[in-house]
């Protein structure tokens, strides 16, 4: 290691042989060629307060083989911090990914783990039965003031999936409370919300039901499976994806029109009615861009008061989907046949989902 001594940036010894004294310089004329090794760091004395220097005829210049090694180390520099950035904006992207539960990629969802044989329940008609446990586990039943006045569905570990008009009463997030992971309202597991998005173009009129979708969200992670089997996200379509066929649909709805509650979440199926049934009986409130018309031919099973909101999923490859949301019907005709219900047409809203999740 070089001693405490003056030495010029090129390396060569600072002679005092032959010099002459001179006033300080001004600040913009100071030698900026003089650097001192002391304690262990390089010092350039130019820059001291107090420093007085005689001047030198030829002002030495900085060495080539100094200045290539500096251009050098500003490319590497540069470099490295490009590395940096890059490796930021991985971890940005992972962790935006990790937060939105990596919902249309995602190998998990849609997966269920329960005994089959269960026959299938209605949530409105005579002859409902109970879902087994785990069977709909992305169901969720939306309670306010102790009563649950709508359904919903797992995204993933913060959001679920919703009707807009479910909340007349508060737009408040933590007025309402979520049940999730059980099929018996006694032996809820709650979850609280800290953020409820309604869809901008969703309008509080009466027998309007367009855009009538919403979000919620947890305040705290939901251990979703494989980590626990009792909860699990439903998958999302692709934008503008098309269903038809059978479907199923749950909630903890009446399960008749006189308003009977329901003890256990309960589950039907349904199928997809072609548009035509709907606009005749909705005329101008229905819009097969952004809804889906579903019923029983037969009768006897539908969704009714208190299911709104809750999933309508389609089964593909034993994954689930979630292709509607329960949004309005023909009050005090739940189970009537050739009725239809109408639900929200999730893949008409793809972008303004992933937009806040």
């Amino acid at each position: 290691m070089p001693d405490n001594s003056f030495k010029w940036l090129d390396g060569s010894r600072f002679d005092f042989s032959h010099w002459a004294s001179q006033p300080k310089l001004e600040e913009k004329e100071k030698c900026k060629a003089i650097v001192i090794y002391f304690n262990g760091y390089w010092a350039m004395p130019c820059g001291w307060k107090y420093t007085m220097f005689c001047q030198r005829q030829v002002e030495p210049t900085v060495h080539k083989d100094l200045q290539d090694y500096g251009s050098k180390v500003i490319v590497s520099l540069k470099e490295r911090l490009s590395d940096l950035e890059e490796r930021l904006k991985e971890l940005k992207d992972k962790k935006q990914t990790d937060d939105a539960g990596d919902l249309v990629d995602d190998d998990t969802c849609g997966i269920r783990v329960y005994r089959r044989g269960l026959a299938l329940a209605r949530i409105a008609g005579q002859t409902a039965k109970p879902v087994r446990t785990n069977e709909i586990p992305w169901q969720v039943g939306i309670e306010h003031n102790g009563l649950v006045i709508g359904g919903g569905v797992i995204l993933n570990k913060r959001w679920i999936l919703t009707a807009a008009h479910v909340f007349l009463n508060s737009y408040n997030a933590s007025k309402y409370r979520g049940i999730v992971g059980t099929v018996e309202a006694s032996e809820a597991i709650y979850v609280f919300f800290d953020r409820l998005i309604l869809h901008y173009d969703y309008k509080r009129k009466p027998n309007d039901f367009h855009n009538d979708i919403a979000l919620l969200r947890t305040n705290k992670d939901m251990r979703l499976y494989p980590k626990w089997n009792l909860l699990n996200s439903a998958c999302l379509p692709t934008p503008g994806e098309e269903f038809e066929g059978e479907v199923i649909v749950s909630g903890w709805g009446h399960i008749d029109s006189e308003g009977t509650p329901a003890k256990r979440l309960k589950k039907v199926d349904l199928q997809i009615f072609d548009d035509k049934i709907c606009e005749s009986q909705f005329n101008k409130s229905y819009d097969k861009k952004i809804m889906i018309c579903a019923g029983s031919y037969k009768g006897g099973k539908d969704t009714c008061m208190g299911d709104s909101g809750g999933p309508m999923v389609k089964i593909v490859d034993t994954i689930a989907y979630v292709v509607g949301i329960v949004s309005y019907g023909i009050h005090g005709e739940c189970g009537k046949s050739n009725v239809g219900s109408v639900y929200t047409k999730v893949s008409s809203f793809i972008e303004w989902i992933y937009n806040y999740i």
